[in-house]
């Protein structure tokens, strides 16, 4: 459920959590600082209940493989990885499609970033097919952060991105945050521990801070993994296989 805040709101609830007056531009506690606070917390907020299971901060975009095999000055070949796009901030997972079949792609660990070409599939099609396996890299010469895809792309394959974009911050003070229906009450006891954290006489209210956020976490981790489904494990040893075989050459549902 929305329940929208204006950080204006936000401050004030921090001001008063933590005993604290609104400094304006020359006080102990400036509004640029607690504004500071307040938006640090919001984007740690996002990455909390995104990874608990939420979607509601989750974005989408979509692009092709390139076929270029020439590396850049970065030795990123452009058939070699998908580019992330310029608000990223973290990957919840990449799908692909040929065709009219979409498959997800796995992310793999680094130590098995050579395991697949002891594949004999590997070793026939030269390392070139149909991308199903990736992992976020370094750099690319324009800059952007890249995800290795394995195998390199044989042919302009369509993939969507779903990730966890960076938010902009909240500026004037009408700007607005949606808590998902009272959880920004975690973002607010965020920025008050980070304004007491400097206060060698708060510490019981900071430690006071911390527990509060722990518990709202445990909530949170609650409500949104039953939000999000009910848990299963996902046979990623058989899938990983699966999609190895299925990624070299015509490539097709059996």
């Amino acid at each position: 459920m929305s329940r929208t805040r204006t950080l204006l709101q936000l401050r004030q609830d921090v001001c008063d959590r933590a005993d604290i007056t609104d400094g304006g531009t020359t006080g102990r506690h400036t509004t640029a600082n607690l504004n500071r606070r307040i938006n640090q917390a919001i984007q740690q907020y996002r990455r909390l209940v995104t990874d608990c299971g939420c979607t509601l901060f989750i974005k989408q975009t979509s692009g092709t493989t390139s076929t270029s095999s020439t590396p850049d000055t970065e030795n990123w070949a452009p058939r070699d990885y998908i580019a992330m796009p310029a608000d990223f901030y973290h990957l919840e997972g990449i799908d692909i499609t040929l065709g009219e079949t979409t498959v997800p792609m796995i992310d793999f660990m680094q130590l098995e970033r050579n395991a697949f070409k002891m594949s004999p599939s590997w070793l026939a099609s030269g390392g070139v097919g149909m991308p199903v396996f990736y992992k976020l890299g370094g750099v690319n010469q324009a800059g952007s952060r890249v995800a290795k895809i394995i195998p390199s792309a044989g042919s302009a394959y369509a993939y969507v991105l779903w990730y966890l974009p960076i938010p902009t911050d909240l500026a004037a003070d009408g700007d607005t945050f949606d808590g998902i229906a009272g959880y920004e009450e975690w973002v607010v006891y965020r920025a008050v521990a980070d304004s007491l954290f400097r206060d060698g006489t708060a510490q019981a209210a900071y430690q006071s801070c911390m527990m509060e956020m722990a518990r709202l976490e445990n909530k949170m981790a609650y409500e949104f993994a039953n939000s999000a489904g009910p848990g299963r494990r996902v046979d990623t040893k058989s899938l990983r296989d699966r999609l190895l075989q299925v990624s070299f050459g015509d490539w097709r549902i059996v």
